[in-house]
């Protein structure tokens, strides 16, 4: 004769059989899909209004356009890197001799133009700028519309948001379309696989150095 093993808890709605399955009634566990998908909500909504986002959330006026780099900043706007956006960059002439020798330090010399479109009041321009030496007494800004240069009253550094801020001596005007000249700076040829850097790889049983561009 065979004899069948019951184990049952929760009023009968949960249990094993005789073969150590589990077994459940249908209302149990739609009860239990139920609490679970709850659970999973609350815990969504806890880390979507108490988590800190990426950027920090701040409002594009913390950053105003006549920003100081050297500045104290609150440690929470570290984390935004956003530049202003009274400049809408246009285009890019960029031109870039690698020292592709380990004898000369893997160095860059580098020359950029940057076109742009004003949209709204500010003081000054603001680039992203990371393990770069920029000769300041080859920076120029002019006004592509009139001609006219614009004075650079300074230059300031933000190191922990990676910025390089040219601080002005008027007032850019929206509408009007302006060009930002550094016309000599030196950076590293870095082996990080980050922007314009260099690698290695084996041919013919040597090994050659390749530069590369992350776009």
């Amino acid at each position: 004769m065979e004899t069948t093993k019951r184990a049952s808890n929760n009023g009968g709605h949960c249990g094993t059989d005789a073969d150590g399955k589990i077994r459940m009634s249908k209302p149990f566990a739609v009860g239990l899909a139920v609490l679970f998908v709850g659970a999973t909500v609350a815990v969504g909504l806890l880390v979507y209004n108490f988590a800190d986002p990426v950027g920090g959330g701040n409002d594009d006026s913390v950053l105003a356009t006549t920003m100081s780099p050297s500045t104290a900043l609150p440690p929470q706007l570290l984390k935004d890197v956003r530049l202003p956006t009274h400049l809408t960059p246009l285009v890019y002439d960029i031109r870039l001799l690698p020292f592709v020798e380990e004898a000369e330090n893997w160095r860059i010399d580098g020359y950029v133009k940057v076109y742009m479109s004003c949209t709204s009041p500010g003081r000054n321009v603001t680039l992203h700028l990371l393990e770069i030496v920029v000769d300041e007494s080859s920076i120029i800004l002019e006004n592509v519309d009139t001609g006219a240069r614009v004075p650079v009253t300074d230059i300031g550094y933000d190191k922990a948001r990676q910025f390089m801020t040219v601080n002005l001596g008027e007032e850019l005007r929206p509408g009007m379309q302006y060009s930002l000249e550094i016309g000599k700076f030196d950076a590293v040829l870095n082996d990080k696989l980050a922007g314009f850097y260099r690698s290695k790889y084996e041919h013919q049983g040597s090994i050659s150095v390749a530069i590369n561009c992350q776009i």
